[in-house]
């Protein structure tokens, strides 16, 4: 099930990565169905992976703890139960936002956060193991998916050390050629690795694009 806007790359990016990979797209719209119309939804068109935003599933949580809800309880099927992993995008995700949704979920399905943006595609995830601890606080962005390289830079263009905090810049092949129109604005983003990230082995000329965000890693 994807519950992510078409307008949005995610909800591009992952409708075409199940269709290429042999799976069955539900395109649902939580706005005009409600929570509990959109559970009915993941039952009745036995829905077995969730992308949504970590807002989404607050909500769904919410309402499965509020006085009055018909949320799970001991020795029923859980809410959400089915899923083989449940991923959350578009914005950052707790590790208390994890927790609260584990009771509502089966106890082997895998939980990621997913990092990227409309120019970049999909940069990086996080996965968190059944039975693992959920991170304190914000879940990181995770490791780079292949293909993409991440680097974190200082205001002097060196690269930061770790557990310092600079702008990301991603790496790769695979990066959107600009702003339709907009050379300006595409200028003040992309650009090409040189020498310095050739050192990092990263070939000469790789496109590279200043996501405008803070990192550390």
């Amino acid at each position: 099930g994807v519950v992510l806007p078409l307008s949005f790359a995610a909800g591009l990016l992952f409708s075409f990565d199940t269709l290429l990979c042999g799976g069955t797209i539900v395109l649902l719209e939580p706005r005009e169905l409600g929570v509990e119309r959109l559970l009915g939804r993941f039952r009745d068109d036995d829905v077995n992976v969730l992308v949504c935003t970590p807002h989404l599933l607050r909500s769904i949580i919410g309402s499965q703890n509020a006085p009055g809800s018909h949320g799970t309880a001991a020795g029923t099927a859980p809410v959400l139960g089915g899923l083989r992993f449940l991923m959350t995008t578009g914005e950052s995700v707790t590790g208390a936002d994890l927790a609260a949704a584990r009771p509502h979920l089966d106890p082997d399905t895998l939980l990621l956060n997913a990092f990227g943006s409309s120019e970049t595609a999909c940069v990086a995830y996080c996965p968190v193991a059944p039975g693992e601890p959920v991170p304190e606080g914000v879940v990181p962005a995770g490791w780079p998916l292949p293909g993409k390289t991440v680097l974190v830079l200082r205001e002097d263009g060196s690269r930061a050390d770790p557990g310092e905090t600079g702008e990301l810049v991603v790496v790769s092949d695979a990066l959107t050629a600009g702003y339709w129109g907009a050379p300006e604005k595409t200028a003040e983003r992309a650009g090409r690795t040189g020498e310095a990230e050739a050192a990092a082995g990263i070939p000469v000329g790789t496109p590279s694009w200043r996501q405008g965000d803070l990192a550390r890693v």
